[in-house]
């Protein structure tokens, strides 16, 4: 299900109300659905992670290599 937030109180009102409405999910399907999140985060790449080979020193003395100007 996706989301758009409301814009005004009546459609926030009816968004509540729709909420309220469905059947909740299975157990079963909660837990699929945590599972291929949790799995997903684990296994994509990340742009702005830092990479060993970017780093010199350890600890509170780490430094980048090299910098871009």
């Amino acid at each position: 299900m996706s989301f758009t937030p409301p814009k005004t109180k009546a459609e926030a009102s009816q968004l509540i109300a729709q909420l309220k409405a469905r059947t909740p999910d299975s157990r079963s399907d909660r837990t699929r659905e945590i599972r291929n999140v949790q799995r997903d985060m684990q296994t994509r790449g990340d742009a702005a992670r830092v990479r060993d080979h970017e780093l010199e020193g350890h600890g509170s003395t780490a430094a980048w290599k090299e910098r871009n100007a």
